[in-house]
């Protein structure tokens, strides 16, 4: 009797623990109905607070997601923009960065692509133009009444490779700057590979976003290549809350896709983040072919020569399969 008794007890136990299981989980998903059916507070209350990589899982997940994180990126952009060129100009920037095959990148880029996306304010906005195109720049920049510095302080000597010419102007809000910089040949990834870390590894064009590594950024952590950073440039990377390092000593599990050994290649964008954010006003559709394509350059780069990271598989010593991706 009594086991019969205890056995009934534990059998009335786990139906209740059923019910209020099935009960915590009806309140669930009627919460996560609320941020989907509701655009508001998807694109305010959810998406703000996801990680990168995450943000780009709910894009893939259907095409209702999809449209939300598109029309999320692109009023961040729009908001962003007034600051640096006013809000009646935002849609001309626009056209003059589809036709002169541009794109921003820089501290402006990393603060639409990072929570909480574009909330957190850049003072700097990096225009990449390709070879020819700085003249187009100079036209519209003029036309908004915006003025070059008086002390240009020419190219650094770390991008002399890469870059043909770069022109800072002063910006539309008081203290904020706007950076066009002119590659050496009709590629926008020579002055991304030319870049000294890996938070400038990242552009949004008029239709698409390219991270050369994409998962370092979703971490906040930035590694510098063949150069260090300067201390200046150190402080600010630090008081934007990204983790920065010269070496791979700190890290704590492989490298794999991010070791600063292996080459990289630009060739059909393999294991480069890719995103096609739809535009200024969400015009281009996922296979819309805008401005300049990039998977037909024939570049690849890599970091540095060596790794100190103890679980990578691929730094000296330890090395099994060729530096190649």
């Amino acid at each position: 009797m009594g086991g019969q008794s205890q056995k009934k007890r534990e059998v009335a136990r786990q139906s209740v623990y059923d019910r209020e299981g099935r009960r915590l989980r009806s309140r669930a998903a009627a919460a996560a109905n609320r941020f989907l059916v509701i655009p508001e507070m998807f694109e305010c209350e959810l998406l703000p607070h996801c990680s990168l990589e995450s943000v780009m899982v709910l894009a893939r997940s259907s095409h209702y997601t999809r449209y939300h994180v598109k029309s999320f990126f692109c009023l961040n952009q729009q908001c962003l923009l007034k600051a640096f060129v006013g809000e009646d100009k935002v849609d001309t920037f626009h056209q003059v960065l589809n036709s002169s095959g541009s794109g921003m990148a820089g501290s402006f880029s990393t603060s639409l692509l990072t929570p909480p996306y574009g909330l957190a304010l850049t003072t700097d906005l990096n225009i990449f133009t390709i070879r020819g195109n700085l003249f187009i720049w100079r036209d519209f920049l003029d036309s908004i009444h915006v003025t070059a510095l008086d002390n240009q302080r020419g190219i650094d000597c770390r991008y002399l490779h890469t870059t043909a010419n770069h022109i800072v102007y002063h910006a539309k809000t008081k203290n904020f700057t706007i950076s066009v910089t002119e590659s050496k040949d009709n590629s926008l990834f020579t002055l991304l590979i030319g870049a000294t870390t890996t938070l400038n590894t990242t552009i949004i064009t008029s239709a698409k976003i390219y991270a050369l590594y994409a998962s370092l950024l979703s971490q906040r952590r930035a590694l510098e290549g063949w150069f260090p950073t300067p201390v200046k440039k150190a402080v600010a990377i630090g008081k934007r809350r990204y983790r920065s390092s010269f070496s791979t000593a700190s890290w704590d599990r492989p490298c794999g896709i991010n070791c600063p050994i292996l080459w990289r290649h630009i060739r059909g964008l393999r294991k480069v983040g890719v995103f096609n954010w739809g535009g200024n006003q969400n015009q281009y559709d996922d296979f819309s072919e805008v401005g300049i394509p990039f998977s037909d350059n024939n570049l690849k780069w890599r970091l540095g020569d060596t790794c100190s990271n103890a679980a990578c598989p691929f730094r000296r010593g330890n090395y099994f399969a060729p530096a190649r991706v």
